[in-house]
């Protein structure tokens, strides 16, 4: 591991913060890829429509997970900081298909969570750091988009995501964690949204805390686009 300076401030947000940031990502998608392929064999894959090269792929992606983990957790202890353990988690899969729509949704948040967070991080070395992961993270979901059906690069620009948001979108996989290492940064209230989301789609959104609520923002690449919200409903956007 490269030597690194302690992290200093950013406001009240340190490196080190940012970093164990990152490193409850990374318990998160380690997990969730060890605890995956120990449920589904070669021959789970194969009955849902998988090759044994997919999980091969899988399993590489998980290597990587783990190493992701023993770098962060290596530098930050470098850095006098204290890693965050790993969490208990609950994952939504009953089978390959499920798991590989799972691991679509954790690489997204994931990339988008560096892209978010890498303007915070004022360590030189740090910045390094998590660019040599993020460039990672993104080759992982261009992977599982592929082998979903999906584009592996559906836009020119990926979409960066602050650490709140993005910790609203990971809460849900949360089941308990050890005393320190939940994640540092609170999220929003909950959204819950009812119909599929497509161009020009109908949601149902309800929260229990959205008194007030005037527009629904729909964040793609750069660009952020709003709809009108009424009566419980907004439309998704057919650009932008």
């Amino acid at each position: 591991v490269p030597a690194m300076a302690a992290p200093g401030p950013a406001g009240n947000i340190t490196d080190a913060d940012i970093l164990n940031f990152a490193l409850t990502l990374e318990h998160l998608e380690a997990a969730f890829y060890t605890q995956g392929l120990a449920k589904y064999d070669s021959k789970a894959f194969s009955n849902a429509g998988f090759s044994d090269e997919i999980r091969q792929k899988i399993q590489t992606i998980s290597d990587d997970e783990t190493a992701h983990v023993n770098f962060l957790t290596s530098a930050l202890t470098a850095a006098g900081a204290t890693p965050v353990q790993s969490c208990n988690y609950t994952f939504p899969h009953t089978d390959p298909k499920s798991f590989l729509a799972v691991s679509q949704i954790l690489e997204g948040v994931g990339v988008s969570a560096y892209l978010g967070a890498a303007g915070s991080i004022q360590n030189p070395g740090y910045l390094t750091a998590a660019a040599t992961i993020l460039t990672v993270e993104a080759r992982h979901n261009a992977y599982i988009r592929l082998a979903n059906g999906e584009s592996p690069f559906p836009t020119a620009f990926d979409t960066p995501i602050d650490p709140r948001s993005i910790v609203t979108l990971a809460t849900p996989f949360f089941s308990a964690c050890p005393n320190g290492s939940a994640p540092a940064f609170q999220g929003f209230p909950a959204l819950n949204v009812t119909g599929k989301i497509t161009q020009g789609a109908s949601l149902t959104v309800a929260s229990a805390n959205m008194t007030g609520a005037t527009t629904c923002a729909f964040l793609s690449g750069l660009n952020t686009t709003f709809s009108p919200f009424a009566d419980g409903k907004c439309q998704v956007p057919t650009d932008g």
